[in-house]
């Protein structure tokens, strides 16, 4: 598959062999904060306040998956078990969201105010989160244990395992 790309007003699709760029659809009426991809294959893209997924690339159609309480949802990352974790930039807080039945299972608070940044990810069973503050915050999603980790960057807006 090609690369699929969100910017705040499109989703676009980058050729891995060649690097030609291709728009799959622009305009949209919300703001897309982030994009992810689940061990089938199937696009999600997120807004400030509702999950869609890519129904039809060549087409740029989405369809509504579930809307999320607030308007800061900024972050989306699948783990091994195909859980969707949602970031919230001023909420302080990750949903668990269990696709299967669109519902949020877990709330994981995030300490004071530290809302995320732009990214999540989950990688070994720890969630790794990026903050406003500059901060990547690790969380054994087991023993719910949570750390920061030691880094001297600024700007964090994005996290990836392979």
């Amino acid at each position: 598959m090609d690369s699929v790309i969100v910017t705040l007003s499109g989703i676009y699709s980058v050729n891995d062999g060649t690097g030609t760029v291709y728009t799959l659809g622009t305009g949209f009426s919300d703001v897309l904060t982030d994009i992810a991809v689940d061990s089938e294959g199937n696009i999600y893209v997120l807004t400030y306040d509702a999950l869609y997924q890519v129904t039809d690339l060549a087409n740029a159609e989405l369809e509504f998956v579930m809307s999320f309480q607030g308007e800061d949802a900024n972050a989306l990352a699948f783990d091994e078990e195909g859980l969707l974790y949602v970031g919230f930039g001023n909420s302080a807080r990750i949903d668990v969201v269990d696709l299967n039945t669109t519902t949020v299972v877990e709330t994981i608070t995030l300490s004071g105010t530290t809302g995320a940044a732009g990214d999540v990810a989950v990688h070994d069973g720890i969630l790794y989160v990026t903050t406003h503050e500059d901060e990547v915050i690790s969380i054994d999603l087991v023993s719910g244990t949570s750390s920061s980790v030691d880094h001297d960057l600024t700007n964090i807006a994005g996290l990836s395992w392979d």
